[in-house]
């Protein structure tokens, strides 16, 4: 649903060559404890690295965007309303 729009603002490159053993690695808990200590668990070329660090940075750009955005209402509780004015609250 999104991705059409990501696409539209930041492109449409997400031709990345992971590892065969992504999927593996990803989906086993302990992590970087469990394949040798290493910080960088998921062996990519300098250029698929630079791609997904770029896209990561460009997903949280957008969300970040999205969040400030107007179509968010960051006070939307019945009490949030009601210290605004535009309900009352009863005893109930």
């Amino acid at each position: 649903m999104y991705r059409p729009l990501f696409e539209l603002v930041w492109g449409a490159d997400f031709h990345i060559r992971w590892p065969a053993n992504t999927e593996k690695i990803c989906s086993t808990p302990g992590g970087a404890a469990r394949f040798g200590g290493s910080a960088m668990l998921i062996r990519l070329s300098p250029e698929d690295r630079s791609k997904a660090n770029n896209i990561y940075d460009q997903w949280g750009q957008s969300i970040s965007k999205y969040e400030r955005s107007n179509r968010l209402r960051p006070f939307t509780s019945k009490f949030d309303a009601f210290a605004e004015g535009e309900i009352h609250l009863n005893a109930r």
